[in-house]
């Protein structure tokens, strides 16, 4: 939870979205599925409507609203705080916890606004339950985060002596990942979570055609019950260089 001691703040795209969502009435406040994208909002200080980060469909004809596209404000730090992990394709709030900061005492998350779906559906009301502070009106409040790894070394696998490196690159440019564990009788390179159809070699050569920020890893096989991960690394495509003049 961001609070004051963890300092850590993101607010960033996600990819591989995959929403689950149950409901005895089947009154879902959420659209189950898999989605190509969604977003996170990570912060322990004070937070603002503006959509900074131009994400899709936030705030709307200009609505001052909090929802998936806010800003960060760093005047107080430990601050209101959120975490907050949003379906932007289908404008919904998919998990919000916010005012984890906003007291210092052991009954801050009394204090919390807690919310999944979104909080209304009217164009110019709050979306994402930042000020609801609802926290105390729960009988039960555990929250429990699943995650789930890409994959996860088998056995007694290769050890890889080169992982393959983070890079930036420019859009079109070409651009290869290389790893090498000796003794490896093939490789399958990953894509967060998902397999690359053929990328069963030592190198991989990255698709530099979209910008994206995505992150590789690869599996080196002795055999199908002994094998080893390598590290997970982000190859950023940028949209275009930027050159820089002095004169």
């Amino acid at each position: 939870m961001p609070t004051k001691r963890r300092v850590n703040d993101f607010q960033e795209y996600v990819t591989n979205l995959s929403v689950r969502a149950w409901r005895s009435d089947n009154a879902l406040r959420v659209t189950p599925g898999e989605f190509s994208e969604g977003n996170i909002e990570f912060c322990w200080h004070d937070f603002n409507q503006a959509n900074s980060k131009g994400i899709p469909n936030a705030n709307p004809d200009g609505n001052n609203v909090y929802d998936w596209g806010d800003s960060w404000t760093f005047t107080t730090k430990p601050g209101y705080g959120c975490l907050q992990v949003h379906n932007y394709q289908q404008s919904q709030v998919i998990l919000s916890v916010s005012r984890t900061g906003a007291s210092a005492g052991p009954t801050t998350l009394r204090y919390a606004s807690l919310g999944i779906g979104n909080r209304s559906e009217q164009a110019d009301a709050e979306k994402d339950w930042t000020t609801a502070a609802n926290g105390a009106s729960f009988t039960t409040s555990d929250l429990y985060v699943f995650v789930r790894p890409a994959v996860a070394s088998k056995g007694n696998g290769p050890a890889f002596t080169i992982q393959p490196q983070p890079a930036t690159v420019g859009i079109g440019k070409p651009h290869a990942l290389h790893a090498f564990a000796p003794g490896a009788v093939r490789y399958q390179w990953f894509k967060g979570t998902t397999p690359i159809p053929g990328a069963t070699g030592a190198w991989l050569d990255v698709d530099t055609g979209t910008p994206e920020k995505a992150r590789y890893s690869v599996v080196a096989y002795a055999d199908d019950a002994n094998y080893t991960v390598s590290d997970t690394v982000t190859v950023c495509v940028a949209s275009r260089d930027t050159l820089l003049i002095i004169r």
